[in-house]
């Protein structure tokens, strides 16, 4: 407005920032369809303007089925689906030995079978997330990770269901926009604050 100069700032807040992939669905959603350029702001320690990136995520949860059993009566009836997660953890292990330097792979189980240890678990879960700056890098190692996930399935006779959470591309950024926040960050000053 003090420069007469025409156009019009939108301010959207992006639910589901951090594990939901919010403007991912905006953007499906045409949200930004009519916009001339972006800029995206995440909180933290310092206020900058960002030519740097982030990995980009596929999360996934892997659920095995198996067949319960007394484990001291009848131990070889039953099919351990906390056995599958736990060796597919082990497999994802140690591929991390084989990944490039930036792969990042992230796990945690969600559902460990049961609260008795000498009851069979017939179902069991582990989330992953797998992390790499190039959206190639992030699909060969998912190939690998779903790869062991079947060979841990082989090995205990369970099935394997796999539940693709959300993925998300790296930051592509606009160096030349970022140079102007940058100057006119600058030309501003900080944004003041009482501590």
């Amino acid at each position: 407005q003090e420069t007469g100069t025409p156009g019009t700032v939108r301010y959207y807040g992006c639910p589901a920032e951090e594990g939901g992939s919010g403007k991912a669905y905006m953007a499906r959603a045409g949200a930004f369809d009519d916009l001339d350029a972006a800029f995206n702001f995440h909180p933290g320690h310092a206020n900058y303007a960002s030519k740097g990136s982030c990995l980009g995520v596929q999360s996934m949860k892997f659920r095995f089925h198996g067949r319960t059993s007394h484990a001291g009566a009848a131990p070889h009836m039953g099919r351990s689906a906390l056995d599958a997660v736990e060796l597919m953890n082990v497999g994802v292990n140690f591929l991390r030995e084989h990944v490039e330097d930036k792969v990042r792979i992230h796990y945690v189980i969600t559902d460990g079978g049961g609260t008795f240890p000498n009851i069979v678990p017939d179902k069991a879960e582990v989330y992953y997330y797998v992390r790499a700056h190039l959206p190639a890098q992030v699909q060969e190692v998912v190939r690998r990770v779903r790869n062991i996930a079947q060979g841990a399935a082989m090995m205990t006779e369970t099935q394997l269901e796999e539940i693709v959470e959300h993925g998300t591309n790296c930051v592509l950024n606009n160096h030349a926009l970022a140079d102007l926040q940058y100057g006119a960050m600058q030309e501003i000053g900080p944004i003041p604050f009482t501590a």
